[in-house]
């Protein structure tokens, strides 16, 4: 009897950790869409969820539509008119030569050479020397050439054939004939050439004000594209205090997935409260506990806005998830705990991506007790520095991790469309059992 309950007890708890496992690429979905600008229309389109990589990309890279580089600006490229053979581009001007003459010499451009005169020179052009001499530019030269003779039907006495037979010693054609040695002399000759005629001035025309080029991840609208090949969602959003958080809803698959951005690059108030890892102490469901200070605020600024979005979530039965990037899944963290402690409905899967140390052991043990990690997937990257801060008040981690690889450096690592998703479909490849309600349907 006590085996059968184990099994089943097993059971239940292995189905429980499946249910945050098959929306691992959804929750990768809605986190990347969260740092998209704050606007409905561009998180779904065509009842799609978007992501956009420019969004998250650090390193250098040139604006979109700009792609040249010269320097630390880009270009638009250059494009050749009709009557032009080529066109090149130096900073915001681009030249070339007309079709009637292609071939540019020294910022003046001419005919083609002939196909026997290949090299040219301004308005020459040569052709190759002929076997046995050596291009000297202008001249084509043979050195000397002394050898000595074959002298096999010249008798003893006469060895050279210089005396009594003489002409007896043998020298190929081209040689001089000196009895005992055969001579060729220097010789040099014109390198065959063709005159070209009088080049003709280079084309150009400007192409533009240059764009300077990106080193930190900027938005670029032409980027977007499909997460998730499933439609049917809609989204709202919700900004106060540069804290945003975002609703996603598919009626046909019964889900709602609460999206909490992380750190963008360039928000100082992001990075202001990344760094004020002071604890704050909070009550929740009669159990104290100490967080980063920082991430509470943060949870604060959306609290109002997540509590009565969340209340409608469990009014519809649905499917809840909470996901987040970084900051973000610090946020969802806190956020689950206050849904189950505050709202009396724990979410159904919560899947953070390289999310931070976020509170102390009494919230950890209240994280464990009332959501539990049989519903939580907390995924990090190998490289990711920012799950290991901050180390300081006893702060710790709400589960135990698991470790992507997707290459790259510490920034790469970090990022949800390199270390994360390499990492992810490494690990889990084209497995359908990751991919509810984003690429596959759910069960009905």
């Amino acid at each position: 009897m006590f085996v059968r309950v184990l099994i089943f007890t097993l059971a239940i708890v292995a189905a429980e950790a499946n249910q945050a496992k098959k929306f691992i690429q959804l929750s990768h979905a809605v986190s990347k869409a969260t740092y998209l600008p704050i606007s409905g229309s561009n998180y779904i389109q065509n009842g799609k969820i978007i992501e956009n990589p420019s969004s998250t990309k650090f390193g250098a890279r040139c604006p979109y539509g700009y792609p040249e580089m010269d320097g630390l600006i880009c270009y638009k490229p250059c494009k050749k008119p009709s009557d032009w053979a080529w066109a090149n581009g130096i900073g915001p001007v681009c030249w070339g030569c007309p079709s009637s003459h292609p071939s540019e010499e020294v910022a003046l451009c001419y005919k083609n050479c002939p196909k026997d005169k290949p090299h040219k020179s301004a308005f020459m052009c040569y052709g190759n020397c002929p076997s046995g001499y050596r291009n000297d530019g202008l001249t084509c030269f043979r050195d000397a050439h002394i050898f000595g003779s074959d002298n096999s039907a010249c008798p003893w006495y006469d060895i050279c054939g210089l005396t009594f037979k003489r002409g007896c010693s043998k020298c190929p054609g081209g040689y001089s004939n000196d009895g005992c040695t055969c001579r060729r002399d220097p010789h040099a000759i014109t390198r065959p050439r063709h005159n070209r005629g009088v080049g003709v001035v280079l084309k150009s025309y400007g192409r533009g004000v240059g764009k300077a080029l990106l080193l930190l991840p900027e938005y670029e609208a032409p980027y977007d594209k499909p997460s998730c090949s499933l439609g049917g969602w809609t989204a709202a959003s919700h900004v106060r205090s540069d804290t945003e958080l975002l609703k996603f809803v598919n009626d046909e698959q019964r889900l709602i997935v609460f999206g909490f951005r992380g750190t963008e690059a360039t928000s100082l108030s992001d990075w202001f409260k990344n760094i004020d890892f002071q604890p704050a102490t909070s009550t929740v469901g009669g159990t104290t506990f100490k967080t980063h200070k920082g991430f509470k605020d943060r949870y604060n600024n959306i609290a109002s806005w997540f509590k009565t979005e969340y209340r409608k979530a469990i009014e519809t039965g649905y499917t809840i998830i909470l996901s987040g990037h970084s900051l973000g899944g610090a946020e969802a963290a806190i956020a689950a705990v206050y849904a189950a402690g505050e709202l009396n409905r724990r979410p159904d899967a919560v899947v953070t991506f390289g999310a931070p140390l976020v509170g102390n052991s009494d919230f950890v043990n209240y994280y464990k007790k009332n959501i539990g990690c049989d519903r939580t997937l907390r995924f990090i990257s190998k490289g990711d520095i920012v799950p290991g801060m901050p180390k300081v008040f006893g702060y710790a981690h709400i589960c135990e991790a698991t470790e992507v690889d997707g290459g790259g450096d510490f920034l790469q690592a970090h990022d949800l469309h390199v270390g994360y998703q390499k990492g992810l479909a490494k690990m889990y490849g084209n497995s359908i059992d990751i991919k509810r309600g984003c690429d596959q349907p759910l069960p009905m």
